[in-house]
């Protein structure tokens, strides 16, 4: 039963990991695209 537990709290680790760093490059990529608009105005 631990074990189970344990391997549920590994993937949902990994889950939010992975959803942190798309955000993170998401938002980097909406950082880029405003400087990118800010050069040429």
């Amino acid at each position: 039963m631990s074990k189970n537990v344990n391997e549920m709290s590994k993937n949902v680790n990994e889950k939010c990991a992975l959803h942190l760093v798309l955000s993170c490059s998401r938002t980097e990529r909406n950082q880029i695209s405003l400087n990118i608009k800010k050069k040429k105005s």
